[in-house]
């Protein structure tokens, strides 16, 4: 059973990242997708499904995301952004 979430943004939020409503869309399943991933709540072919992308785009799709973390975390122009460590 599918179930319709529905989120309302403004069109200049949309406009701002030069996305269409269903690139927005799309954005925003594979960020929650990735991001439930990392914590642990979702593991194997969910994160996928839920991102509505096939298992090989998802697996490149977290190796960016992971290594843009670690970029923000070891470069000295994201001073704002915390590693977690001490």
């Amino acid at each position: 059973m599918q179930v319709k979430v529905k989120l309302t943004f403004r069109e200049d939020d949309l406009a701002s990242l030069g996305l269409s409503p269903e690139e927005f869309a799309k954005e925003i399943r594979l960020a929650a997708a990735v991001k439930w991933h990392e914590l642990g709540l979702i593991s194997q072919a969910k994160p996928s499904e839920i991102a509505g992308i096939g298992r090989g785009e998802f697996i490149d799709a977290l190796i960016c995301h992971v290594r843009s973390e670690a970029t923000k975390q070891s470069h000295p122009s994201f001073p704002y952004i915390t590693t977690g460590s001490t």
